[in-house]
């Protein structure tokens, strides 16, 4: 009789403590932004999460505060969402030990960071359901990103608000590079695009980052750069129509240009 009162007590403790979240992913690709995640079957008690085009708001994980944990029923197991088997995002048995917490606007954070997940495709999932479909992956080295298959995301708890504009994000690989200037795809430094915050912008100078992103709107752009381009030398011609670049950014040739 004892043990059953501390069972009980213990599973309603659990319950109080447990959150149900429905998680959501934020992206400047209006591929990606607003999608949900679902599980798939992957083997034996091991399901890994891919993009679906809306979440199901029956679809939820229960979060605890104090385990620091994602776990969603599987039968009559309660399973975590781990990064054991990272780069794939697991729901299943396998152990994990990073610790979730959420940002106050609803990022997931991993062990206090909200970098290094991804979309991709052609992930070789045991199942192949990456060829047809996007997989959500975490990859700790961002050396190890495959170009050309993947694109830097957000999960968050929140979902996203509408993107202010329709644009397209060209895979990480995609990003050029222009004498006097470094691309930073992956790095933690780079400046962080979300659609409830504004693009960094610096006083005027020498280009050193550039960030690639296409408008549907923009159907040819050429771009004319002198000198050392300065942000006030820097004019774009966007179908035949020529525009001054404002001081401190330009968009040349469909990249997002910041002058430090």
């Amino acid at each position: 009789m004892r043990f059953s009162s501390t069972l009980a007590l213990a599973t309603t403790v659990a319950s109080v403590l447990a959150q149900e979240v429905t998680l959501y992913i934020d992206s400047w690709d209006t591929n990606f932004h607003g999608n949900g995640l679902e599980a798939k079957h992957e083997g034996a008690a091991l399901d890994y999460l891919f993009l679906i085009d809306e979440a199901d708001p029956s679809y939820t994980w229960n979060y605890n505060a104090d385990t620091k944990k994602l776990t969603a029923k599987q039968g009559d197991y309660e399973f975590p969402i781990t990064l054991g088997d990272a780069p794939y995002v697991a729901w299943g048995a396998t152990p994990g030990y990073e610790n979730y917490t959420f940002a106050s606007d609803g990022a997931l954070l991993v062990n206090g960071s909200q970098e290094n997940f991804y979309a991709c495709k052609d992930t070789n999932d045991p199942y192949g359901y990456s060829s047809a479909s996007y997989e959500l992956m975490y990859y700790k080295n961002p050396n190890d990103v495959p170009h050309n298959r993947c694109y830097m995301v957000t999960v968050t708890s929140v979902k996203p608000k509408p993107l202010p504009f329709n644009t397209k994000t060209l895979p990480i690989s995609s990003t050029p590079t222009i004498p006097g200037s470094s691309t930073l795809p992956h790095s933690s430094t780079a400046p962080r695009w979300s659609p409830s915050s504004t693009s960094p912008v610096h006083g005027s100078g020498s280009v050193t980052s550039v960030l690639s992103r296409v408008t549907t709107a923009s159907t040819q752009t050429h771009t004319v750069c002198p000198g050392n381009c300065s942000s006030s030398a820097v004019s774009t011609f966007e179908n035949n129509a020529a525009g001054i670049a404002p001081a401190g950014a330009a968009v040349l040739g469909g990249m997002a240009v910041f002058f430090l």
